[in-house]
């Protein structure tokens, strides 16, 4: 996750990762790749993703306000 923090991303989704991958496979006939950040802009049709924070976090200890 290091390389994330380095070009500026402080959240990351985690639950989208199979859905993502299968959007991925669509647009380009082979396995997604590991280890690197993909591309989907030119996929041809119109992607969204709901996504919320939660105010617990780390734990029950530390929120968000």
């Amino acid at each position: 996750m290091d390389v994330f923090y380095r070009e500026g991303y402080t959240d990351i989704e985690m639950e989208a990762g199979a859905y993502l991958s299968a959007v991925y496979e669509m647009f380009r006939p082979k396995r997604h790749p590991v280890d690197e950040i993909v591309n989907l802009y030119p996929i041809q049709f119109d992607l969204g993703i709901i996504h919320y924070a939660s105010d617990t976090p780390l734990s029950k200890g530390r929120n968000l306000g």
